[in-house]
């Protein structure tokens, strides 16, 4: 009878690890600037004028096993505006992309993706009017 009741404990287990949620490995670090410096992000803040013409989301990701792709997703007021695939090859890495936001005031996000859509790191930053 033991036999019988180990045999189900194992089919149990089998089947709670099957539906657990997979972790990804990647740990990612995001930053919204205005630029880029030795391969780091300069002009980071919260808040920029109306008169920005271009940010740059800029992803430090660590943990990769084997070279991947995340996806840089850069959203105003809710509404998808681009979308950038970006490799990443090795198990420490930076990359950036570069999005023109010359007249578009309000909120910025930028979602980190991995291959299988799951988001890594979300940023928000405001285009706001310039205050004198």
């Amino acid at each position: 009878m033991g036999l019988v009741v180990l045999g189900l404990g194992l089919a149990t287990l089998g089947a709670q690890e099957a539906v657990a949620p997979a972790v990804s490995p990647l740990r990612v670090d995001l930053k919204i600037g205005t630029g880029i410096e030795n391969r780091e992000p300069v002009g980071v803040a919260e808040t920029f004028g109306e008169g920005m013409t271009q940010l740059v989301g800029w992803t430090y990701v660590r943990g990769a096993t084997e070279p991947t792709e995340i996806t840089h997703v850069w959203s105003c007021d809710g509404k998808e505006m681009m979308s950038v695939s970006l490799q990443v090859k090795s198990s420490s890495y930076r990359t950036w992309s570069r999005k023109n936001v010359s007249g578009m005031r309000g909120m910025w996000t930028i979602e980190v993706k991995d291959v299988s859509g799951k988001i890594l790191a979300k940023k928000e930053v405001l285009i706001a009017a310039e205050t004198k």
